[in-house]
């Protein structure tokens, strides 16, 4: 061989530079995570692709098809195995491993099956030298061992015809039967007889065996039943002297009779066989490579190799391809001739083809495990990839097995085995498929068509899973054994031992099917996730489909006829016994007769045809013949005996040909939904009244009429409804205040059951107050229910009887009652419930009865109180109170007392003390309405500098001070005066004053407080994402019990950061831990928990472990009850105040005693130690989204104490602006829990570009904002008084196309805001100071709507229902919008942020796709294309001398 031609250092230099990219490049698109919608874009815009580069026939093109291929696959599998991996029990676990496990090993086989055939080499006849004398010698090698004399003498013979020097070529025929009548055959043949003592080793032996008594300088190897054509060895001999270092060339192993696939299905369709896949590219392909295999016969091998190698390998059953093995480790080179120069008899039935199948798949084990390709020494990279390919191929068993039943472990056990949507599955894994069946189809789609390489590997799979396991534990196992050929079938038959494993199968399978069916029509009855459900049935119906088609190849059909026709035109003489002679023309030969054209065309009568005398190869044959039939149309006449001599002419006419065995056309190109046709015609000849398969027929006539089976499938179906119901069954002094039923928390109707159990709400007043008189506004109505005569509804407060409401049913649609209450009863912390009375005792009912005997209280009832405020000491300890009670439970009213101009320093001492006070509210709306210069009839705080209050002269301070006096207007109120001579003295005040340092008397003065250091997302009310967060931290144990049988759902409250990220979408975790009570009550099967997070539905735990496993454990009398369950959280269902629930849904047992079980005490209970783990999150969002604002104060709240954040007001600020400011301050302090002593206050909008490294808030009114400088780097703008957006240019839609910017919603925005008179609202967009920050802009066309902004946001939809960057407020409804650019706000590493930022521009992925796709086929074509003329160039050579 020529050494490689030397690369100039800066060209590989370009190849390694080039290469980096590439990888660099295929990284970024492999792990970019997309959400649900720009991942189907990606993948349909892919397709698009893949369709569009499909229609170049180039090879240029199909590399570029096979790496985005790759590429896509890559990045599926990828996914799958960092995204789906979370499972909830152990079987999930292993179940979800080793489906993964089984596609990686699809991935394997397909980046190997690549590169293998990337550029399959067609190489060419290499002419031999004219010269004679200088050919080879040859010895032909037909081996044998328990095969039929009929089918060797034919081998034999056409060896003999090789048209090669007699004095050169020696034909042997190696009986290891050691058979008389073959060694007489042979002597009458004139071939050489080789036989031996034993039969070590088998073929591999017999082999070796003749190789020590012969000296031909090439072995040619034909099986006993491969009949060769004439010019095999003119075709393939002239290689080797063109290549001296070519050990073998193999050719195809081509067939004439068919095997069970094209005997036993019909499908009317033009298919390629079984083998020509690897007879056609992936011999090819390894012939590109240099790893030619070596395939047991149709092959010339070099002595010499053999000779280097201890002739062929006997350490494995598959010694063909460990001898081309051997052969490539000592540096010889193989290749392949993929013309068809010999043809065979392929395997007749089923079970032999599974047999001959089994043997080459523990051959192959045995390779992988005694001289496995990728150790060892003396193969290239190349030529290793190809033998591992070929090795792992028959390692398909065990992965097809996975793929066919995966869907069961859904369909008929409830579990999931991937842990995702299945939208985003379809997302992800249709790019997958499609790509890789496509180019497939489109490479080899001449040789293997779409779906059948699934029935070729179904068919096998479950027989070769123990041979596989097995050797691969123990290759020593096993031994060789002979495929049988050439038999008869005179009746057909049903195979059932072949495809006994198939049929229990798909039994399982038409369970799985019938039950998902049945759960997906009544699917509000059962727990399911319809979409889950869909998937898995698809899944499962593909997979019977399959295995339909497996199983119909077990119906063997007859074969009767001993020999194969071939089709061949021949000018021919008839001989008659009269002497005549007539001249036709033969339609077809076979070994055992003819058929030709009658000459007469009319019936021959009383004519003795007794010789056929042919023309042929310009010689003149004669055969004897007897009659079968003389047709008008065709003659059918049957050989006699022939001698040998005749025989031997025979066999070069209807096989011997040069043109025998090549196609006179290609196969029709691959079509997907044709070839998926096929399939289903091949399944529906299974249940055709026509079929001829008199045994198929028997066999289903049996099997489906016999009451074993029906009992058998009946008993199936009811095991699989049992594990899966097992599973799923799892001011004078005097004011008026209205206490509404929502501000107790109740956000719907209060249910109270009949069933003896109280229902109620809880309520609370100051406890600086006292109840003069109280009514209770009470709206009910019980529609569905059918109360016993007498019943009625008992209110109680605190314990003591209200009144008693008679439940008759002409009240049943509605009922208003107002019931006085003794304000005596009125205490600062008050119980209403509720009990229905009146029936003979607790009624047991249905609990899935739609009428249950209930009565709801609506949430728009209400309780009225007149109150009369009690004073209050004048002593600074009480404070917060009393201008904050933790009884208020309306809206909280805290006025603020500022001077007439008050300066930037008392509006940040303002803001202070406003966020301070949402600290202490929580969840109520707090106010603070703004007074200048006047105090109001209340109680107050008044920010101070100097010693002037509302026109009032105070005594100067000494420095910081706080002073509580009397309200000057009515002494019942006080006023907090927080004041100092600077406004850094009054921060200070102020400081103090929230800081918890201690209090006391009326007056005290101020000290310098140093805060601790805030640090990012510490908010004192955010769960610690650091580690996992108790229940036991988040809410009081009495929180989460629940008592009786009808309750109200526990909750647990907890805020978290808003721009938690989880890296791919992956959930949060969160352990419950719960305890149902114990009593034979409980129906164990069908009680459950109902996990609920912000009203999305999470899932049901069981009482009792659920599978297999945990039914085996309860019938052994083991204890069953599972305490404890992982809950996923999905990230993009937490914001940033949420809302976990839990309802215990406790249903009786059928056997129990209802009215002793109502009698005792029921307690469920969710421990303290569940969890909830956020942690593993990193913080990183886009930025603005008005939702995080809404919900949390984000971005301002990233530090607790507002120290990034400055807010800007007009330079005039009216007393409403500062009040929404200061509402927002409160908003703020509500969702962190600790006072913003770190804002920044700024009157006027000159600076707001000055801002660096701060997020803005903007308040303040249209009219105020329009002439200011706010809105000139925004979306926004300013018209008519009121809030409009900017035109956007064709430029600037183009550019938001190729940013992937496709989410805005400008034209629905221009359109609600231009139908609008006035606006109301949120705005948002990137600081104009730094790109990393944003500003929000809360105003209002009419000024008097600024302070309700705050009620109108702390509605809990609004979170949910808010997102973008624009948010209008109309009457009661919230319409936001996203129409500006966004930009990433948080910290990740570099490589993240990259993939991050891919991942919100989907069509710059895209192009990066592309360039890496043609970057790699740009660089790899060359070196593929010089490796091609590398290969051919000495038989190029060769053939030009």
């Amino acid at each position: 061989m020529k050494p490689d031609q030397p690369t100039r250092p800066g060209y590989l230099a370009y190849q390694i530079l080039a290469t980096l990219v590439l990888l660099g490049i295929v990284l970024l698109i492999v792990t970019t995570p997309l959400d649900i919608e720009s991942q189907a874009l990606f993948g349909l815009a892919g397709v698009v692709l893949m369709f569009i580069v499909s229609r170049f026939t180039s090879r240029w093109a199909r590399i570029v098809l096979i790496l985005m291929s790759m590429v896509i696959s890559t990045r599926y599998l990828y996914w799958r195995a960092t995204d789906t991996l979370v499972f909830s029990t152990p079987i999930e676990t292993i179940l979800g491993i080793g489906l993964l496990l089984a596609e990686v090993y699809t991935w394997l086989i397909l980046v190997l099956g690549f590169i293998q055939t990337i550029w399959p080499l067609n190489r060419r006849i290499v002419p031999l030298p004219k010269d004679s004398s200088t050919w080879p010698t040859v010895d032909v090698y037909i081996p044998t061992y328990n095969e039929s004399l009929d089918i060797v003498q034919d081998t034999v013979l056409a060896a003999m015809n090789l048209d090669y020097p007699k004095d050169k070529l020696k034909v042997y025929l190696l009986d290891d039967g050691r058979r008389p009548e073959f060694g007489a055959f042979a002597a009458a043949a004139g071939v050489g007889y080789i036989t031996r003592n034993d039969n070590n080793h088998a073929k591999a032996g017999n082999l070796n065996n003749a190789l020590k008594q012969t000296s031909g300088e090439l072995i040619c190897i034909f099986d006993c039943d491969h009949v060769t054509t004439r010019i095999f060895l003119q075709a393939t001999v002239g290689a080797f002297m063109a290549e001296p270092n070519l050990a073998l060339l193999q050719t195809p192993h081509y067939f004439y009779s068919p095997d069970p696939f094209d005997r036993n299905l019909r499908t009317s369709l033009d298919m390629p066989s079984e083998e020509e896949m690897f007879y056609g590219p992936v011999q090819m392909g390894n012939d590109y490579w240099n790893a030619a295999f070596f395939c047991g016969s149709c092959a010339v091998i070099r002595r010499e190799a053999l000779n280097q190698t201890n002739g062929f390998a006997v350490e494995t059953v598959t010694e063909d391809a460990h001898t081309a093995l051997r052969l490539q480790r000592m540096g010889w080179d193989t290749a392949f001739l993929g013309i068809p120069l010999a043809a065979g008899l392929a395997t007749e039935r089923l079970a032999l083809h599974v047999g001959q199948r089994a043997r080459w798949a523990r051959g192959m084990c045995q390779l992988l495990r005694i001289d496995n390709p990728l150790f060892g020494k003396g193969l290239r990279w190349h030529q290793r990839l190809c033998y591992l390919n070929a090795a792992l191929h028959f390692q398909f068993a065990l992965p097809r097995v996975v793929f066919l039943t995966a869907p069961l472990a859904y369909l008929l056990f409830g579990l999931n085995i991937i842990a995702s949507s299945p939208l985003l599955i379809l997302a992800y894994a249709l790019p997958h498929l499609i790509h890789s069946l496509y180019t497939n189809s489109l490479l080899h789609g001449r040789s293997r068509y779409t779906f059948w390489g699934e029935i070729y590997e179904t068919v096998l799979a479950f027989s070769l899973v123990r041979p596989v396991l097995a050797t691969l534990w123990n290759p020593k196992k096993g031994k060789f054994n002979v495929t049988e050929k050439g038999g008869l079938l005179r009746d057909g038959y049903f195979d059932y031992d072949a495809v006994r494993p198939h049929v229990f199968t798909l039994a399982l399978l038409i369970a799985g099917v019938t039950w998902g069916v049945v759960r997906l029509i009544w699917s509000d009855v059962f727990d399911i996730q319809p979409t889950v459900l869909v998937l898995n049935l698809f899944w499962a119906c593909f997979s019977a489909l399959i295995l339909l088609a497996a199983v119909a190849v077990a119906r063997e059909t007859r074969q009767v006829r001993n020999t194969v026709r071939v089709d061949i035109k021949l000018p021919a003489i008839l001989h008659l016994a009269n002497g005549h002679t007539l001249q036709t023309t033969t339609r077809n030969f076979s070994m055992g007769g003819m058929m030709l054209d009658n000459p007469m065309g009319s019936a021959l009568e009383d004519a003795m045809v007794e010789d056929v005398e042919i023309r042929f190869d310009n010689q003149t044959l004669l055969f004897p013949v007897n009659t079968i039939n003389l047709g008008d149309d065709a003659l059918r006449f049957q050989f006699r005996a022939l001698p040998v001599r005749q025989r031997r002419q025979l066999v070069n006419v209807v096989m011997g040909r040069a043109d025998a065995w090549v196609p006179d056309h290609p196969h029709p190109r691959d079509n997907a939904f044709t070839s998926l046709w096929a399939v289903i015609k091949a399944v529906m000849g299974l249940f055709t009244r026509e079929s001829k398969n008199s045994g198929w027929a028997r066999w289903r006539t049996s099997l489906f009429g016999s009451w074993k089976f029906r009992i058998a499938l009946v008993t199936l179906v009811a095991f699989g409804i049992t594990i899966v119901a097992n599973r799923a069954w799892a001011a004078e002094n005097s004011y008026q205040e209205q206490l509404g039923f929502r501000q107790a928390g109740l956000f719907g109707p209060l249910v109270v059951s009949g069933n003896g159990n109280n229902s109620g709400v809880h309520f609370s007043i100051r406890k600086d107050e006292m109840a003069n008189a109280a009514e209770l506004d009470l709206s009910l109505s019980y529609p569905d229910a059918k109360f016993p005569e007498n019943s009625h509804l008992d209110v109680l407060l605190n314990g003591q009887l209200l009144q008693s409401i008679a439940l008759d049913p002409f009240s049943a649609d509605g009922l208003e009652s107002k019931i006085a209450i003794n304000p005596a009863l009125i205490l600062s912390e008050n119980d209403l419930n509720f009990r229905i009375a009146g029936q003979a005792g607790p009624q047991c009912l249905d609990e899935d009865a739609p009428n249950h005997n209930e009565v709801l209280i609506s949430e728009l009832s209400s309780l009225h109180l007149d109150l009369t405020r009690l004073p209050r000491p004048r002593d600074l300890a009480i404070f917060p109170a009393p201008f904050f009670d933790n009884g208020a439970m309306g809206q909280i009213r805290i006025p603020l007392v500022l001077p007439e101009q008050p300066s930037e320093g008392v509006l940040e001492s303002g803001a202070i003390l406003a966020s301070y006070f949402g600290k202490e509210a929580r969840f109520r709306v707090v106010h603070l309405p703004v007074n200048r210069n006047s105090l109001p009839d209340d109680n107050a705080i008044a920010l101070v500098v100097g010693n002037s209050l509302a026109g009032a002269t105070l005594a100067p301070p000494s420095g910081p001070e706080i002073r509580l006096i009397d309200n000057p207007l009515n002494p019942l109120y006080k006023v907090l005066v927080v004041m100092g001579r600077t406004d850094s003295e009054l921060k200070t005040a102020v400081t103090y004053l929230l800081s918890g340092a201690p209090l006391e008397g009326d007056q005290m003065l101020a000290k310098a407080i140093k805060l601790p250091e805030r640090k990012p997302y510490d908010a004192p009310n955010w769960v610690d994402t650091r580690h996992a967060v108790t229940f036991g931290q988040l809410a009081k144990p009495d929180d989460l019990a629940a008592r009786g049988l009808n309750h109200g759902a526990n909750e647990v409250n907890f805020r978290a950061p808003p721009d938690l990220f989880r890296w791919r979408g992956r959930p949060m975790s969160m352990e419950v831990q719960y305890l149902f009570p114990e009593g034979d009550w409980l129906d164990e099967r069908r009680s459950k928990l109902n996990v609920t997070l912000n009203g999305q539905y999470l899932g049901s735990l069981p009482v009792n472990s659920s599978g297999i496993g945990a039914s085996i454990m309860r019938m052994l009398g083991s204890d069953v009850r599972q305490q404890k369950a992982k809950v996923e959280l999905p990230p993009y269902l937490l914001y940033g105040e949420n809302k976990l629930q839990f309802y215990f849904d406790l249903r009786l047992h059928p056997d129990s005693d209802c009215q002793q079980v109502l009698g005792t005490k029921i307690i469920s209970r969710i421990l303290p130690a569940s969890d909830l783990d956020l942690s593993g999150s990193e913080h990183f969002t886009m930025l603005p989204n008005l939702s995080y604002f809404i919900s949390a104060g984000f971005p301002f709240t990233r530090m607790a104490d507002l120290s990034q954040t400055t807010a800007l007001v007009p330079a005039r600020p009216s007393n409403l602006e500062l009040q929404s400011l200061f509402d927002l301050m409160a908003r703020m302090g509500q969702a962190t829990g600790y006072p913003a002593y770190g804002v920044e206050v700024k009157k006027g909008f000159g600076e707001i570009r000055a801002q660096t490294g701060r997020d803005l808030l903007v308040v303040g009114a249209v009219a105020d904002l329009a002439s200011s400088p706010v809105l000139y780097t925004s979306p926004f703008r300013f018209e008519q008084n009121k809030l409009g957006l900017k035109p956007t240019s064709l430029t600037d839609q183009w550019i938001r196309l190729l940013k992937g910017d496709w989410g805005r919603q400008d034209k629905p925005a221009r359109r609600q805001l231009e139908a609008q008179d006035s606006f109301f609202g949120l705005a948002s967009y990137i600081s104009p100071a730094d790109p990393a920050r944003v500003v929000v802009v809360a105003t209002a066309s009419n000024e008097q709507q600024l302070p309700t902004l705050t009620t109108r946001l702390q509605d809990p939809q609004a979170s949910s229902e808010v997102h973008g960057d624009l948010v209008l407020l109309q009457d009661q409804q919230i319409r936001s919008y996203r129409v500006g650019p966004r930009t990433g706000s948080g910290e990740m590493s570099w490589d993240m942020t990259v993939r991050w930022y891919f991942g919100q521009h989907v069509l710059q992925l895209l192009a990066t796709l592309l360039l890496g796709i043609l970057l790699g086929a740009t660089l790899i074509y060359p070196l593929l294309k010089q490796r091609a003329k590398q290969r051919l160039a000495k038989a190029k050579e060769h053939h030009h001398e």
